[in-house]
């Protein structure tokens, strides 16, 4: 498999983590809609690409969520490994009220 499908309203692809803050816009967007899932390691077109992944990959990962997004929220953060390749999956679930992201610190 070295299709991961294709991207929708509640999916989206990230080469990698040095996205992030493309990936923040896009975790607050799914948040004020349905939720959605944020795929790292894979392109555009769904190829799998991998990603590195260690502990701290995943904690700055979370970090930046948390302290980016208002209120505070704590997104469900996966590692798959899929035919050898690492992806980070970002989960998150529809907000309850509008959330919105800081651009600045």
């Amino acid at each position: 498999m070295d299709r991961f499908g294709q991207e929708s309203e509640i999916v989206e692809f990230k080469k990698s983590v040095a996205q992030i803050e493309k990936a923040l816009k896009t975790v607050c967007a799914f948040l004020n809609h349905k939720g959605g899932t944020i795929y790292f390691g894979v392109s555009d077109k769904g190829n799998i690409l991998g990603q590195d992944v260690s502990d701290s990959t995943i904690k700055s990962i979370s970090q930046k969520i948390r302290h980016k997004i208002r209120p505070e929220i704590l997104p469900e953060i996966k590692v798959l490994e899929i035919e050898g390749h690492m992806v980070i999956e970002v989960k998150v679930s529809e907000g309850m009220i509008n959330l919105n992201i800081r651009l600045k610190h």
